[in-house]
């Protein structure tokens, strides 16, 4: 019995060690993953990327520094600075800055005729791999003791239209003391002007017409008010009229490039309905062979684009009239007619040769000297 059971045991401890070493091994602990440099090569950090600069006046002038490090281990080098317009400006900026060492870009914000509320954006261009744009925002608020909105009157009338047309403008005063504001003029029959209090002391309306027929494509005319308040005693508006066409072709007139056409070439106009009513445009056709064009409405019976493919090498010929034409629903422009014009080929723009130059001055030889004669004793 005793040997039975060591047999027992001895088995079960050679079926364990062959259970153990006959599993899969374990598996190999993972890589720890090595941490890589972020900073290698040139980085820029920005102290601020928004500058608020507040509440000011029209005719003060914003500076400000945007402050910038280097985070990274190679030279920074800001290549380019780029205001969104006019208004602002950049002044002489921090071109390379070392690694760890920080560097300015001045700017400069001429508020101007801007009012209220007012964010301009400055992008700078770097070398930075990560960040090769930053933008950078000035904001801040344009008071004026009284606003002018919109400070211009644009008006525009559609040919063989007689309905008189009106813009609004409000003049707001942003005192707290209450203003009046009286002598509305305008030197121009063509405009008539009119003045409305909306909210006593603090709120106006001018209200300009035009009523067609104008005595010209385009007129303006200064329409001007008197205020009570010597912060500005007087405001002014700019208003403008001008006739528009009921169908308007962009770009007009309609120009193909230069030279003998590329394959594949694509060519868009765009036609716009400025009457009142709805209109549709179908049948596109040009009188090139071998041409091809479609109509593409983008904006309901309102705007259109056409796009007109030329054979490969097509060029206008001297004398040759190109032209594409579309059917129209509008009952007084059955046809839109849009003629196709080439600019000159680059060719035409030769240099004229250069003047003759006079003839190079050949070299005389001089003749040989004359044999001497021995002298006689």
């Amino acid at each position: 019995m005793k040997r039975n059971w060591v047999y027992f045991v001895a088995t079960n401890i050679f079926l364990g060690f062959v259970a153990v070493t006959g599993s899969e091994p374990a598996a190999a602990p993972a890589p720890v993953p090595t941490r890589q440099d972020t900073n290698n090569g040139p980085r820029i950090n920005f102290e601020q990327t928004v500058f608020d600069f507040g509440k000011i006046s029209p005719t003060e002038v914003v500076k400000h520094e945007f402050i910038f490090s280097n985070a990274g281990n190679a030279v920074l080098h800001v290549t380019d600075v780029k205001p969104g317009c006019g208004c602002t400006t950049a002044g002489e900026w921090d071109r390379e800055v070392q690694p760890g060492k920080t560097g300015k870009i001045p700017v400069q914000f001429n508020p101007g005729s801007f009012s209220g509320i007012v964010g301009k954006s400055i992008t700078v261009f770097s070398d930075d791999p990560t960040k090769p744009q930053t933008y950078l925002t000035i904001k801040g608020t344009i008071w004026r003791p009284i606003d002018v909105i919109p400070p211009n009157a644009f008006i525009y009338i559609t040919e063989g239209f007689t309905n008189a047309e009106t813009r609004v403008v409000r003049i707001i005063n942003n005192m707290e003391e209450p203003i009046t504001v009286s002598d509305l003029a305008c030197t121009n029959k063509a405009f008539d002007v009119s003045l409305k209090e909306t909210k006593p002391g603090h709120e106006f309306e001018i209200s300009i017409t035009v009523k067609p027929p104008l005595p010209s494509q385009y007129v303006q005319c200064p329409v001007t008010a008197k205020t009570s308040s010597s912060n500005m005693p007087t405001v002014s508006i700019n208003a403008f009229a001008m006739v528009q066409p009921v169908i308007q072709t962009i770009p007009q007139p309609f120009y193909l490039p230069g030279g003998a056409l590329p394959a594949n070439n694509v060519y868009t106009v765009t036609v716009r309905n400025n009457s009142g009513t709805s209109m549709a445009l179908s049948d596109p056709s040009i009188n090139v062979d071998g041409a091809t064009v479609k109509v593409l409405e983008t904006q309901p019976g309102r705007m259109f684009n056409i796009q007109v493919s030329f054979p490969a090498g097509f060029q206008i010929q001297p004398g040759q009239k190109v032209e594409i034409t579309a059917k129209s629903t509008l009952a007084n422009h059955p046809v839109v007619k849009i003629p196709v014009l080439q600019l000159p080929s680059p060719a035409s723009f030769q240099r004229p040769p250069p003047p003759p130059q006079p003839p190079a001055k050949q070299a005389v030889t001089p003749p040989p000297a004359a044999p001497s004669t021995p002298k006689s004793n």
